[in-house]
């Protein structure tokens, strides 16, 4: 999208105001790109998070005898996992803490995504807009039976396009 739209130039906003013409393309791969590195923080995140003990009580794995390093070691083979460094009575809670914060950096640039979308199919505004509305739900290319699916307006006003998708998203970021 953002290669098609790379020529496709609108008003960059600072504070909801006008600030000075960027494109849609560039809108668009800043995105990306922020998408992109939070994949990257959750492969590396996965491979700190994909261990395990079989270490006893304490770490100590004084429980297991002679044979404890093997045990584990074929314990969490089964398991698709690697044995922790050390350990104690648990495994220490940075990793998960770390795939949780990796999470919430990807439902805030959601939220980010959806409300400047949001903003932009505002009526004053109508630059962008969710797919559906009322115009689609009775297009000859739509299936009788697909039809009740889609989205239309609001109840009592079924010509607007109401951001139903971006609004979830946000919902559910927070």
């Amino acid at each position: 999208i953002a290669e098609e739209h790379v020529d496709t130039v609108c008003v960059a906003r600072t504070h909801g105001q006008h600030a000075a013409p960027t494109t849609y393309g560039m809108k668009f791969v800043v995105w990306a790109y922020e998408v992109h590195r939070h994949l990257k923080r959750l492969g590396e995140c996965g491979e700190r998070l994909s261990v395990g003990k079989v270490a006893g009580a304490v770490g100590t794995m004084a429980g297991l005898g002679e044979k404890a390093l093997e045990i584990q070691e074929l314990a969490l083979r089964e398991l698709g996992l690697k044995p922790a460094l050390v350990t104690t009575q648990v495994l220490q809670r940075d990793r998960v803490a770390e795939f949780l914060f990796n999470l919430a950096l990807i439902a805030a640039t959601a939220e980010k995504i959806a409300k400047e979308i949001r903003n932009l199919q505002r009526t004053e505004i109508a630059e962008v807009f969710e797919p559906g509305g009322a115009e689609v739900l009775y297009g000859e290319e739509t299936p009788p039976d697909v039809r009740f699916k889609l989205q239309v307006g609001s109840s009592a006003m079924p010509h607007k396009r109401n951001p139903h998708k971006c609004e979830r998203i946000c919902g559910l970021a927070r």
